[in-house]
């Protein structure tokens, strides 16, 4: 065990780490409802032409893609709402929802499926816990090992 010991290095706040990713999520619900403003104004100030196919299928396109960033902003209020049910401190014991997880590969917060976050200096992968690799992660303690695409790894400290 004290090869473990020697591993660990200080886990950043899981406070400060959703804090961060709630921001995050603020500047991409920002931009998805730009772009579908800018979706709704260009299917709006297109004007019928005579070649009336070529207008129908160009408000066609633009409906898909007003109905794809919709489903986006639909996504990211879940993931928004997922991240404010997490109790930031609960210690735990075995990896779960919630759990700031450093193994020998790196530093991965169980949470949404957000993918890579800097964090002061620290970087680390926030990952929902429905991930292949996440599912190699839950309910182990530390010292535990986990094996994933063929690679061996050693959980050496959860929060």
């Amino acid at each position: 065990m004290p090869y473990i010991q020697s591993m660990q290095t200080p886990l950043p706040a899981k406070s400060l780490v959703v804090q961060q990713l709630l921001t995050a999520l603020e500047s991409r619900k920002s931009d998805l409802e730009t772009a579908l403003a800018s979706a709704k104004e260009s299917r709006d100030n297109d004007t019928k032409s005579s070649a009336g196919d070529k207008f129908e299928t160009g408000r066609a396109m633009m409906q898909q893609e007003m109905d794809k960033l919709e489903q986006q902003l639909h996504n990211l209020f879940q993931q928004y709402h997922q991240l404010r049910q997490i109790d930031t401190t609960t210690k735990h014991q075995q990896v779960g929802l919630g759990s700031l997880v450093q193994t020998d590969t790196g530093l991965y917060f169980l949470a949404i499926a957000f993918g890579k976050l800097e964090l002061e200096q620290t970087t680390l992968f926030v990952l929902s816990t429905a991930s292949p690799f996440a599912q190699q992660l839950l309910t182990k303690s530390i010292g535990d090992s986990f094996q994933f695409q063929k690679q061996q790894g050693l959980l050496l400290n959860i929060q």
